[in-house]
């Protein structure tokens, strides 16, 4: 029987820990397989307890921020859990082990999962292309979430092409319908006409700031906007709220466990993020019927919305861009139905999983 092992700093909350758990959970039912997971660190609030109980788990419980300390003792651990195929989808410890994986486990064939758009994520960097090119090539394969990602791995960080695929994220339709469903009572804190909807990080890479700027432009409009997700930069955010005159319209949530209730709730989701690796949350808003506004930064955004059909593609860093995609966001009567069903044919995760299934075994 085919041993595989996932490794993961956490099994949180996030898109990465999501499409981790769909893919131990499918192929320990799938397939002739045992699965193991090497956890590095404890996170209350995950998706562990939604893991299947067939699934081996190790927990290291490393009790520090920098992983890159207990590097070697990952690799120890790899090798003496000694399976076929080690599956990483990680950026940071993707890159973080790749000079050393040939030494520690030279038989263990190595798979990894890009989470970023690297030229995004590393721009103006001159260390990490050099990085990158001498040790990223250790893996045997290595998958992009999106076009975006696939020809930026082969045209700028020299990845062998032979050694790259592409395997958009998978979304489990059912599952998010019926999260929503189980979603009761929840009210809308604000009284306009239009309702959108904004879930991420409070972080520079999301772009809240050009948003909010974008939005301050144009508050005559009767819209609101309900923004879900913690971070750093909280207290920047809610001061620009203020600053601009919105808070009135927009409103910080924090974290909820219910925002699937609140996408059915709303007219629409808008993504002000300057680059994504493949937004998991524009297929959770499609899934539920419901269009998206979204910044055209690199990372599979413009393979998910399609204008007209299911949302409008915008540029977050200019005004008159914005204000057309806005107003036609606005005003067009998207048909929730074809929404779903786009978002079922292309992401649904049986579709997408069994890609994965074909690369691991």
């Amino acid at each position: 029987m085919k041993r595989i092992l996932f490794v993961s700093p956490t099994l949180g909350n996030g898109g990465a820990e999501r499409v981790m758990l769909y893919l131990m959970n499918y192929l320990v039912e799938q397939s002739q397989v045992e699965i193991f997971l090497l956890l590095l660190k404890d996170e209350k609030g995950s998706y562990i307890d939604n893991l299947s109980p067939k699934v081996n788990v190790k927990r290291l419980s490393l009790r520090t921020k920098r992983i890159r300390q207990h590097c070697f003792k990952i690799l120890w651990n790899i090798r003496r859990i000694h399976p076929d195929i080690c599956f990483i989808g990680n950026s940071g410890l993707n890159i973080l082990l790749a000079p050393f994986i040939k030494f520690f486990a030279p038989d263990v064939h190595f798979i990894v999962r890009e989470t970023f758009v690297l030229s995004a994520r590393y721009q103006g960097s001159k260390l990490m292309p050099l990085v990158y090119k001498c040790f990223y090539n250790n893996y045997d394969k290595i998958i992009a979430q999106s076009t975006d990602m696939y020809e930026d791995l082969i045209a700028k960080w020299g990845i062998n092409p032979s050694k790259c695929i592409k395997i958009n994220n998978p979304i489990d339709v059912i599952g998010i319908i019926q999260k929503a469903e189980q979603c009761t009572n929840l009210t809308w804190p604000v009284k306009t006409k239009h309702k959108f909807i904004a879930i991420g990080r409070l972080a520079y890479q999301k772009g809240y700031d050009m948003l909010l700027q974008r939005l301050s432009e144009n508050k005559k409009e009767d819209f609101s906007l309900l923004i879900f997700g913690t971070g750093t930069l909280q207290t920047e955010i809610q001061e620009q709220i203020d600053t601009l005159g919105m808070a009135d319209k927009v409103k910080l949530m924090g974290f909820s466990s219910q925002t699937a209730g609140y996408i059915k709730l709303c007219d629409g989701l808008i993504l002000s993020s300057r680059f994504e690796g493949f937004p998991n949350v524009l297929l959770e808003t499609n899934a539920l019927g419901k269009p998206v506004l979204a910044n055209n930064g690199p990372g599979g955004i413009n393979e998910i919305a399609l204008n007209g059909e299911n949302g409008y593609i915008t540029d977050m860093t200019d005004s008159v861009s914005f204000r057309e995609s806005f107003i036609s966001f606005m005003q067009t009567d998207f048909d929730s139905k074809t929404i779903r069903q786009l978002t079922e044919e292309k992401y649904s995760a049986n579709v997408i999983l069994e890609q994965y299934q074909k690369v691991l075994l």
